[in-house]
C-alpha cells in the first residue's frame, strides 16, 4: 500500500464523518465499488456535485440510485465508465430533469485508454497526393 492510496482512505472516511459535502470528486478510482460510494451518498445528502469519472467498478443500478436518492444532486459526471450509458439513465433523468449527466458520447480506443497519448503529427504529403514515409 503506498502512501496515496492511505491518503485517500483517510480522507473517504473523514468525509463520511462529516456528511456535509456539497461536491466530492472521485474521479480515477476505478477499484471503488458500488457500496464505498453509496455510504458517502448516504452520509452526504446535500450532495450537488458528483464526480465519478474513470471509476470503472461502479454499475448502472447505483449510479440510477444516487439520481433518486440524491434531491440536491445538479451535476453527475459518469464519463469513461464503459458499463454505463447515457440511454440506460433516461427514465430516472425524467424524474429529475434538473440533474446534468456529463458523459461525452466518444469511444475511447480500448478501456484501458486514458486519454493521455500524445497525438501522432500529420503525415506530409508530396506534390502527388501521396503521404511521405519518415
Amino acid at each position: 500500500m503506498t502512501a496515496s492510496t492511505s491518503c485517500v482512505r483517510v480522507k473517504l472516511k473523514e468525509s463520511v464523518e462529516l456528511g456535509t459535502l456539497e461536491s466530492l470528486c472521485l474521479n480515477g478510482l476505478d477499484k471503488i465499488g458500488d457500496e464505498s460510494v453509496a455510504r458517502l451518498c448516504a452520509h452526504n445528502t446535500g450532495l450537488r456535485v458528483l464526480e465519478l469519472c474513470r471509476c470503472s467498478g461502479l454499475s448502472i443500478a447505483l449510479v440510477e440510485n444516487i439520481i433518486k436518492s440524491l434531491n440536491y444532486l445538479q451535476v453527475i459526471n459518469i464519463n469513461a465508465i464503459p458499463k454505463i450509458k447515457l440511454e440506460s439513465l433516461k427514465e430516472c433523468l425524467e424524474e429529475k430533469p434538473w440533474v446534468r449527466v456529463v458523459q461525452f458520447s466518444s469511444k475511447m480506443a480500448s478501456e484501458k485508454d486514458n486519454g493521455l497519448r500524445i497525438p501522432l503529427p500529420p503525415k506530409k504529403k508530396t506534390k502527388e497526393g501521396k503521404t511521405k514515409k519518415k
